[in-house]
């Protein structure tokens, strides 16, 4: 994190960051099966976990902070509402007034409210296919452990090849037989991100899927520069 913390200070683009949850959120959701929805029995396990989120936040900000970046904390569940599992209304003025005071807006996955089922996890792939098509964010940057999308699991298989460039209009099929995470991961893994970005890009906002474990690459790809991840090509634009 202060390696991708450094590289973010160099920058000048207008920033929105959002972070998984990992285990802060990934291991109580699913010791709690909290991802089934609000149970009254479950409420002070919901509010556990809602703290642990706080916590991770606060490492985060801290860290964004300690590197010399403007970052503001939001928290999801008090500005998103969600109906069966998916957003369907964020209050975007907060974040839109931050970002022109040149600050930089940091949320992550969280239980948000949800008008069928009390309460539900929204993925941060689901807030960046949701909020950045509605404010003209240019490009989604989804940072994982693997350089990008494969045409099978490289974690098991040697012959994997990354796919460097691929249509939006392609992505569902390859999203089909992709993988979900091996750790505890409550929100589909990179299939999840795949559905995720594939909706993002059919709304005009590209798409790169790259290693973040390799930060020095982000500056290659805000830069527009080819390399090794993949660039998802959005709709209204061609893929050479």
């Amino acid at each position: 994190m202060h390696r991708i913390a450094r590289e973010l200070a160099r920058r000048k683009e207008r920033l929105i960051l959002l972070n998984g949850a990992g285990s802060f959120g990934h291991v109580p959701v699913k010791r709690y099966r909290l991802d089934e929805g609000f149970s009254r029995g479950k409420t002070n396990n919901f509010a556990e976990t809602k703290l642990q989120l706080l916590r991770l936040q606060e490492i985060l900000i801290s860290i964004l902070c300690g590197h010399g970046i403007p970052a503001v904390p939001f928290t999801p569940s008090s500005f998103m509402i969600a109906r069966s599992g998916r957003l369907c209304r964020v209050e975007l003025t907060p974040i839109l007034e931050f970002l022109d005071l040149g600050l930089v807006p940091v949320f992550g996955g969280d239980l948000v409210p949800d008008l069928v089922q009390g309460w539900r996890v929204i993925s941060a792939d689901q807030m960046a296919s949701w909020i950045a098509p509605r404010i003209g964010v240019s490009m989604i940057i989804y940072g994982t452990d693997v350089a990008g999308l494969y045409s099978s699991d490289p974690k098991v298989s040697d012959d994997a090849e990354l796919i460097k460039r691929i249509s939006y209009r392609q992505v569902r099929s390859v999203a089909g037989s992709a993988l979900g995470s091996r750790t505890p991961d409550v929100t589909a893994g990179m299939r999840g991100k795949l559905y995720e970005a594939e909706r993002a890009a059919a709304r005009g906002v590209e798409v790169v899927i790259m290693n973040l474990r390799k930060p020095e690459n982000l500056a290659s790809i805000l830069d527009g520069k080819q390399g090794r991840w993949t660039t998802i090509v959005p709709k209204r634009k061609r893929l050479e």
